[in-house]
């Protein structure tokens, strides 16, 4: 009874949607003329359109206009401006360095140098060395406090999956935004369909784009430089860790197919201290750990997809249950059995039961 009472709240509260919803579907009488979202949005906001493109005409023009001032005039004025303006950076750079950044760089060497790298025994128990370890003890416990958060949320959305989704849909369709948007896709469907035909999907990629220009740009204008400079220096960051993380990927897959193809059953590893052989064999030892998960796992397939008859799923799900492969078997089924006999001996394991009790050790 409080879910449809909820819903029928939504519904009362959001008459005016289904309304407007339903009168749209209404200009489908008059097809030649309908328009999708997009469309109907960029002709509601033509004044913000119009003002958005003014303003970043004006900003244009003043840069050009500053631009072409700043270059008529004599090449001996435009060096020394320049000369100028670098002396200065580099004065302020110098001023700040030295109020912030040496003082912060001789606190952290003093500090984190001689807490993690100090032989004396005392220096690891300063003060400093103390509070470090707390903050980092603090923050590990809200990291694994956040982590736990998240388990348990994703633990109960996997749980009551089915619930969540049906209330959700109940939400959306009790407020009218599941049909709103169902009907504006239709729209959207049926109009792209005619500029397919009239060879005009251009003016549907154009009224996209129009709409994500007046729907963004009016506001981005307000955000200070001071924002946007961290933000542009953090994307640079995260494209350079996304390039690094495909090229530790790409070797990561050259190491693969070398030990899958050319590293030997015996392999050894010479050369000095630090030179980083004890770093090759770990990698090495992982790469040919994954080509072995990786040829299990194609194997297990190929059985899946030859014994469809067989529910793998549950003989996993099963698996500390009702079978347990003695030693001497595995290692006959490594060296001795054939592919015949071992698809056997994987058959008759599949047919073992929980209420069996004569093969019970």
């Amino acid at each position: 009874m409080l879910e449809v009472g909820l819903c029928l709240f939504l519904v009362f509260t959001n008459l005016n949607r289904f309304v407007d919803t339903t009168n749209r579907i209404a200009d489908l009488s008059n097809i030649s003329e309908l328009k999708n979202y997009f469309q109907i949005y960029n002709s509601k906001s033509i004044v913000v359109y119009t003002e958005t493109i003014n303003d970043f005409k004006d900003g244009f023009n003043a840069f050009i206009d500053n631009t072409k001032a700043y270059f008529d005039r004599p090449f001996y004025e435009i060096i020394l401006d320049i000369l100028l303006n670098l002396l200065t950076f580099i004065s302020n750079l110098i001023i700040y360095f030295c109020n912030y950044g040496l003082t912060i760089i001789l606190v952290l060497y003093f500090g984190l140098h001689e807490t993690f790298n100090g032989e004396h025994p005392e220096i690891r128990t300063t003060p400093f060395a103390l509070f470090f370890i707390s903050i980092d003890n603090f923050m590990v416990k809200i990291k694994e406090g956040i982590i736990l958060i998240y388990k348990r949320i994703r633990r109960f959305m996997h749980k009551y999956k089915k619930f969540i989704f049906i209330l959700l849909m109940g939400i959306l369709a009790s407020s009218g935004i599941l049909y709103s948007f169902i009907v504006e896709f239709i729209m959207f469907i049926i109009t792209y369909i005619m500029a397919m035909v009239n060879l005009e999907v251009y003016i549907i990629v154009f009224d996209i784009i129009k709409f994500l220009f007046t729907l963004i740009f009016p506001y981005l204008k307000y955000i200070p430089l001071w924002i946007w400079i961290p933000l542009l220096l953090i994307l640079l960051f995260l494209i350079s860790i996304s390039k690094a993380e495909f090229k530790l990927k790409k070797n990561h897959e050259r190491l693969k197919k070398f030990a899958e193809e050319d590293l030997t059953q015996t392999t050894f590893i010479n050369g000095p201290p630090g030179t980083g052989k004890t770093l090759l064999n770990v990698s090495l030892s992982l790469a040919s750990e994954e080509n072995y998960i990786d040829e299990l796992e194609s194997k297990m397939l190929d059985y899946e997809l030859e014994y469809k008859h067989l529910n793998f799923a549950k003989i996993r799900e099963d698996r500390n249950e009702l079978v347990v492969k003695s030693n001497d078997l595995i290692r006959n089924t490594r060296y001795n059995l054939s592919v015949v006999e071992q698809k056997i001996v994987i058959y008759l394991i599949s047919k073992i039961i929980a209420e069996d009790k004569d093969l019970k050790t």
